[in-house]
């Protein structure tokens, strides 16, 4: 999916000068990889480069420090990257690696038989649902696809 973006869509954002830079689509590599790790401090990401053999082999045992992968992130790439991390996640589900039918967002809440002031925030599953149907027809993807389909809790 990176080897698919063009290099002057990424060369575009370096002025050229200066000591050599990383390779940015190396860059990318390892940070989506991080997002999918759930990693997304450029401190952890820099420790995951360190101490992960995917990640080492990722970035081709280069290590970039965390400001590195920060200025790449923050400055070069920052309108590139949420929508290569949510094409790469859109993608994966079409080809059926991974699923959304049992995802969650942090805050939500869910009904446990063990506490019975527990509560569902519904209302708040089927709006953020929404949003990520609606981004997934944006980049053109079918939602007949299994995993797209909202299950409620029935009662």
């Amino acid at each position: 999916m990176v080897e698919a973006v063009p290099n002057e869509q990424l060369f575009s954002h370096y002025k050229g000068g200066g000591r050599s830079s990383f390779q940015p689509k190396m860059m990318l590599k390892i940070i989506l990889f991080g997002y999918s790790q759930k990693v997304y401090s450029c401190r952890g990401i820099e420790k995951l480069i360190r101490e992960n053999i995917p990640a080492m082999w990722l970035a081709a045992m280069q290590q970039p420090d965390f400001r590195t992968i920060n200025e790449f992130r923050g400055e070069r790439m920052k309108v590139l990257m949420d929508e290569l991390f949510e094409v790469m996640i859109l993608k994966l589900i079409d080809e059926k690696y991974i699923t959304m039918e049992n995802y969650f967002l942090d805050g939500t809440k869910i009904e446990a038989n063990a506490n019975k002031y527990s509560f569902v925030c519904k209302k708040s599953r089927k709006v953020t649902f929404k949003k990520y149907q609606n981004k997934k027809n944006q980049f053109g993807y079918s939602s007949r696809h299994p995993s797209a389909t909202f299950k409620e809790k029935s009662k």
